[in-house]
């Protein structure tokens, strides 16, 4: 007698193993993107309809997942025409820049290539403030849960195109093609490198051709007018929870673009050592203000050389100075020169390559007071 498994007494049998393998098997949902699914970091706000909306250079949300894959839904938020760029960074093993252009929804879908019972995913803004937000609108996948991080110390990078890592990455969009800030990644400019070299948790504030009492074409509004602003913006004048943060340290590096000549169109005064002095100053009180255990750390400028550069050096000694004078109790601010420097970048700004050596110099200088604090930290 011949056995045949698809006779029909069999069939109803493997209808039932069927469905229940279907019922059994992992099914990715819907999750929205709130304090009970990921971790966020830098400027954010969630906006109702929108989800968590990305605001500043290399502001975050990152969370762990199970499974062989997770999607991710963007909408790109930025006036007219203009779009911004996130990074995504998959279990620290792969990194990749995304361009997210949807007014609608953008879809990212990720495959881990490593095997683990849990995948971790952080995704950053590559962009900066004024280039537009983005939002990170739901997550589609398995177990999303927020990830915290290890590390106890964090800092906050204060700055202009430099620390936002403007003109830096050539790989897709080269200088003089596309849209001006085409060749923007936060993600590899000498704040984040940094930041990850000394295991710290960080935040980057920067505009653009900002500076402290007058801007590269302008008068302003300059970094102390904007840094109040959610969105670093005078139009869009949210006020910043400064609850919300508590850095340890506080780099700036501003200066560059108050001692630049400016555009050759705009009428420009010559500079004025008094006003950037005390203005430097009532803004590093303002930072005590918000942050009342950080220690400051005042940068010049890879970008100035010659006499400007000495300049801008002996000001921030003065300014350290009477800073440390007027507030003995707290933390010494200090000083950093960086080397001199050919940048290779888009329009005289630091390249990738460049951005990795401004990195070292930095770190070096940092790890003498770090590991006072965290002798951990190697």
């Amino acid at each position: 007698m011949k056995f045949d498994i698809l006779n029909k007494p069999f069939l109803p049998v493997l209808a039932g193993l069927f469905l229940l393998f279907q019922q059994c098997k992992p099914v990715h949902r819907d999750y929205p993107v709130n304090s009970k699914t990921v971790t966020v970091l830098g400027r954010t706000v969630y906006e109702e309809g929108q989800g968590l909306v990305l605001i500043s250079s290399m502001s975050t949300v990152q969370f762990s997942f199970t499974g062989d894959s997770v999607q991710v839904f963007f909408k790109n938020l930025a006036p007219g025409d203009d779009y911004g760029y996130i990074v995504y960074e998959l279990d620290v093993k792969k990194v990749v820049r995304v361009k997210i252009t949807d007014r609608k929804e953008q879809v990212l879908t990720v495959y881990p290539e490593i095997k683990a019972p849990v995948h971790v995913l952080k995704i950053y803004k590559a962009t900066e403030a004024q280039n537009g937000d983005l939002a990170v609108v739901r997550i589609r996948g398995r177990d999303i849960k927020p990830v915290e991080s290890l590390s106890k110390l964090k800092i906050e990078f204060i700055g202009n195109s430099i620390t936002c890592g403007m003109g830096a990455d050539t790989s897709e969009v080269a200088c003089g093609e596309g849209k001006w800030y085409d060749q923007h990644n936060a993600y590899y400019s000498y704040a984040s490198r940094v930041a990850r070299e000394l295991k710290m948790r960080y935040t980057i504030s920067a505009v653009s051709g900002v500076g402290i009492y007058r801007n590269w074409n302008s008068d302003g509004p300059a970094m102390p007018e904007l840094y109040g602003s959610t969105y670093f913006s005078k139009e869009r004048s949210a006020a910043w929870d400064f609850s919300r943060e508590s850095p340890d340290y506080v780099s700036i590096c501003l200066g560059t673009n108050d001692f630049s000549n400016g555009d050759g169109v705009t009428p420009r005064e010559p500079f004025d050592s008094t006003r950037f002095t005390e203005t430097y100053l009532d803004f590093v009180k303002t930072l005590y203000g918000h942050y009342d255990s950080a220690r400051v750390v005042l940068l010049t400028s890879p970008m100035l050389s010659g006499e400007k550069a000495d300049l801008l050096y002996r000001l921030l000694l003065k300014i350290a100075d009477q800073v440390n004078q007027a507030y003995p109790d707290r933390k010494e601010a200090v000083v950093f020169q960086f080397e001199p420097m050919k940048p290779g970048g888009c329009d005289f700004h630091p390249s990738v390559d460049d951005h990795r050596i401004i990195a070292f110099q930095l770190v070096s200088f940092l790890n003498r007071y770090v590991k006072q604090v965290d002798p951990k930290i190697k």
